[in-house]
Formats: structure tokens, C-alpha cells, sequence
């Protein structure tokens, strides 16, 4: 079929626009293309990001802010300390619960862990820090401002009683620490809420979380960085 000069160009005209078409879509592609890339790459390092931090969390190391004075002087209202998670075991990450445990904490740590408290709405968990100071099987007894494990006094240089006078009257117990469990004390005894006072006494041992054994930052006067002992 013979093809006029109008139907020529016309035919050559749609031709051109096709390929710039072409060409356009080519060259959007081209510039698109990188950015497509970097936000592919951008997704996945946030979600492995995201991974690496849950399981570092759950299972490495994870850090606390004391709200309170329960600890002094050891730890002050406003350390931020580090707590290793898994000196005690592994756990699942975004879980928490302990997958192998190769270690109890030891008279004298300094650990964390979450116990349930009543609330009006039922029991939730409360994370607290606070001092090992009978094991499991121990029989725990204080006498005014002395503890006694198993029948023998302890020895606290820690310990902070600073309302002497009101304690020197103060008795408590013995009870003896069930299997798998924890009585832990605040180092500031006199302004503590702990073993002394929770309908329970003791902190079960799948409920600690690690042991604090770095103060990395402090808001106090003479702020700076050190172990936890």
C-alpha cells in the first residue's frame, strides 16, 4: 500500500513521539532506579537494625534509669546503669523468657528483675534493682539493723540504715528462701520497698533480668562512670 505524504509524516511524527516516550520513560527509570535501590537497602537496615537491637536487648545488654533512692549510695536517683543479660543465660529475643541458664546470681549482686504487684485492674510487673541477700534454701531473720543468714550475721558495709533509733525495735522473720527464688534489700534500708514488704518476699529466679554492674552516666554533682559493687 502506497502511503501519501500526509499519512508519511504523520506515521514518521508518531514514530518520533513513541521513541521520546521511550526515551523519557528510559531516562525516569535511569534516575529512579538509585533511589529505589537506596530505599530498598534503607528497609532492610532498619529491620535488621531493629533485630540486632531486640536481640541485644533481650539477650545482650540493656540499660536502666534509677527513679529512685532505694539503692543509695551505690546507685543515685538518676544513674543510668548497664545491666548484661547474659552472665545468668540466654533468653529469647523480644521475649525474655530463658532459654539456657548457666548461672544464679551470688550473695551481694546487684541485679534487676520485674515482680508482679496488685494493681485495682489485677497484677502487673514492676522492674525493680535491687541487693541479693539470701539464696535459695537460706533462712533470712533482721534484728534492728542486722541480718542474719542462716543464724549468722552478714556482713553489709553497703547497707544504710538512717533512721537508726526507729529501727534498733525492728524484727523480721527468719523465713527461709523457697527453691528458685531471691530475697533481695535495697541498700538504703530505711527507704526500700522490697523482700521486707511484698506479700510474696521473695523475686523468683526467672524473673531477674541480669546484674547491674556499670553506672555509665549520673546527673549527680561528682558524675561519673563506674562499676557497680
Amino acid at each position: 500500500m502506497k502511503l501519501s505524504a500526509h499519512g508519511s509524516h504523520a506515521f514518521f511524527d508518531l514514530t518520533y513521539r513513541v521513541r521520546r516516550e521511550a526515551r523519557r520513560q528510559e531516562l525516569r527509570a535511569a534516575l529512579v532506579r538509585p533511589f529505589r535501590k537506596a530505599l530498598r537497602f534503607g528497609v532492610r537496615l532498619v529491620l535488621v537494625t531493629a533485630l540486632l537491637v531486640g536481640f541485644s536487648k533481650a539477650s545482650l545488654v540493656e540499660a536502666f534509669f534509677v527513679p529512685s533512692s532505694s539503692m543509695n549510695p551505690t546507685l543515685r536517683v538518676s544513674d543510668y546503669i548497664l545491666v548484661p543479660k547474659f552472665l545468668y543465660g540466654l533468653r529469647i529475643p523480644l521475649i525474655d523468657d530463658v532459654v539456657v541458664s548457666w548461672a544464679k546470681p551470688e550473695r551481694g549482686d546487684v541485679i534487676v528483675f520485674q515482680q508482679p504487684r496488685s494493681t485495682g485492674e489485677g497484677r502487673e510487673s514492676e522492674t525493680f534493682v535491687k541487693r541479693v541477700v539470701a539464696l535459695e534454701n537460706d533462712e533470712v531473720e533482721i534484728r534492728g539493723t542486722q541480718v542474719f543468714i542462716n543464724g549468722a550475721p552478714l556482713e553489709e558495709p553497703y547497707a544504710r540504715w538512717l533512721d537508726f533509733d526507729l529501727k534498733a525495735g525492728y524484727h523480721f522473720g527468719p523465713v527461709r528462701v523457697p527453691a528458685g527464688a531471691l530475697f533481695v534489700l535495697g541498700d538504703n534500708r530505711t527507704n526500700s520497698q522490697d523482700s521486707r514488704d511484698w506479700p510474696e518476699h521473695f523475686v523468683e529466679l526467672s524473673r531477674v533480668l541480669g546484674k547491674a554492674v556499670l553506672v555509665y552516666w549520673s546527673s549527680a554533682e561528682d558524675s561519673r562512670v563506674r562499676t557497680v559493687l
